[in-house]
């Protein structure tokens, strides 16, 4: 059987999708224990994958790079950045202007996503009383 020519590139887009949407299902339910709560192709095409983490809703895909980082608490930043980076993900080490997060990690998009203890959220909500 032959195929065209722009069956062909359409094939090999669909292989990038595909391996991208592998790879963000791979970071954030593997890495970063959240789940995939929403999947949509806006009009321009590009895929959008929506993943919820500890009740944080995150939207990453392609074109995500640009976009102003997420900030996840988590129990222990340092052994979630220790995972991302084991499984080949940018991590980096945050200054003190930076608040309470102590790293950072870099989606398959190039999205930061910013690690701070779950204990200084904690702490704030007690403080407001909420």
């Amino acid at each position: 059987m032959s195929h065209s020519r722009e069956e062909h590139a359409a094939g090999r887009r669909h292989a990038l999708v595909t391996r991208d949407r592998e790879a963000a299902n791979t970071f954030y339910t593997g890495l970063l224990r959240g789940r995939l709560v929403h999947r949509d192709r806006p009009r321009t095409g590009s895929p959008r994958l929506c993943y919820c983490i500890d009740e944080v809703l995150v939207e990453t895909g392609p074109g995500s790079h640009d976009r102003a980082p997420v900030l996840l608490h988590v129990d222990d930043p340092l052994a979630v950045a220790e995972r991302c980076w084991d499984a080949g993900f940018t991590v980096r080490l945050l200054d003190p202007p930076f608040g309470h997060a102590t790293v950072s990690v870099t989606d398959p998009f190039g999205r930061r996503v910013n690690l701070a203890p779950a204990a200084v959220q904690d702490s704030r909500q007690a403080a407001s009383g909420e």
